[in-house]
């Protein structure tokens, strides 16, 4: 157990999706970390995923998970309600916690509409920086959590003081009915083909990935990241939306002296769902590849990438999606691509 525990505000973002949530709820409130807050920012859900959050604080909804002891159900939440713009103040914001030690409490934000990933993300970060939080901790809803993972994450984070970034060991919650098949074990940028590649990706645990190492980036199902560097770097770009805002948020940090790292012994399980909330999945990893690399590559690198892009990477995919007889992953295809290959807004 950490002697010091820097208060952690985690921020669980949630789309129609209450099920997932309230499993990743539950496996959080029974963490060993004494110190952090729970913020769930709905983004403009269309189910009854309010209601049920608001019955679970309440402990008037059961949650089923194989990965929780049902024995050891977490104990009821004070329920905080913010609107989007969160709370006027961060003296106002500490004042409503004061009262309840914040493990104890659930803070929901309920957006109008749907932010995307890194915009609904923004609108809890602002909301954990208002509370006075220390560590801030961006976690997929679809994700379940190792007891001491909390714990690991910011021991690396204080063992480094140029840690920008921290995050677990990712498995998939269920490959073929195993659990210690490895998601991610860090991250490795290819500038010349553009893309992010998981170290570890459909590995079998068997200890192979067990040292704290420095990686190019850690993938937004579980980052951890420290106030100071929010401050200096800024929070995720929304003009992203979906896709490859994580690793622009990690290099953007590198540029300003800040490493990631990926923590060995910090555990977490992700469902790998689809979390392209509303949108079009392939529209955006293809325009934001060409967003990212203009941003961060050299001119050489990026070069390259438009080269290969246009001699073999956009050929691949839509014969793929041709053989599919998939038209929209095709429309998508050329718009984002088209829109990728225009000068960006700023970013």
């Amino acid at each position: 157990m950490l002697t010091n525990s820097p208060l952690t505000a985690v921020i669980v973002l949630n789309w129609n999706g209450w099920k997932d949530t309230l499993e990743c709820l539950e496996s959080l409130y029974q963490i060993t970390y004494p110190n952090f807050l729970v913020i769930v920012v709905d983004n403009g859900s269309e189910d009854e995923s309010v209601r049920m959050l608001r019955e679970y604080a309440q402990l008037n909804r059961t949650v089923h998970s194989d990965f929780l002891n049902p024995d050891c159900r977490a104990e009821p939440k004070m329920i905080v309600e913010w609107t989007e713009s969160g709370p006027q103040s961060g003296n106002a914001a500490k004042e409503r916690l004061s009262n309840t030690p914040p493990s104890r409490m659930l803070v929901m934000i309920k957006n109008q509409r749907n932010l995307g990933y890194a915009g609904g993300n923004n609108v809890g970060i602002r909301a954990a920086l208002a509370a006075g939080a220390d560590y801030v901790l961006l976690l997929n809803n679809d994700t379940v959590v190792d007891k001491s993972f909390l714990n690991e994450l910011i021991k690396v984070a204080t063992d480094n003081q140029n840690a920008g970034f921290v995050g677990p060991k990712v498995y998939y919650y269920n490959y073929g009915g195993r659990q210690d098949i490895i998601n991610f074990a860090g991250g490795k940028l290819d500038m010349l083909r553009g893309q992010a590649r998981h170290i570890g990706l459909n590995e079998i645990d068997e200890g192979q990935y067990e040292e704290t190492t420095k990686v190019d980036y850690i993938e937004g199902s579980c980052v951890l990241v420290r106030k100071d560097v929010i401050q200096k770097v800024g929070m995720l770009n929304p003009l992203y939306l979906n896709y490859w805002e994580d690793n622009d948020w990690c290099l953007r940090a590198k540029n300003q002296g800040y490493l990631s790292f990926f923590a060995a012994k910090a555990k977490v399980w992700h469902k790998v769902t689809s979390t392209t909330v509303g949108t079009n999945k392939q529209y955006y990893l293809t325009r934001n590849t060409f967003w990212f690399l203009r941003e961060h590559a050299s001119k050489l690198q990026y070069a390259f990438y438009v080269l290969y892009f246009l001699a073999f990477d956009f050929w691949h995919n839509l014969g793929l999606f041709l053989y599919r007889g998939d038209g929209s992953s095709v429309r998508s295809l050329v718009k984002g691509a088209a829109d990728g290959l225009k000068s960006s807004k700023q970013l």
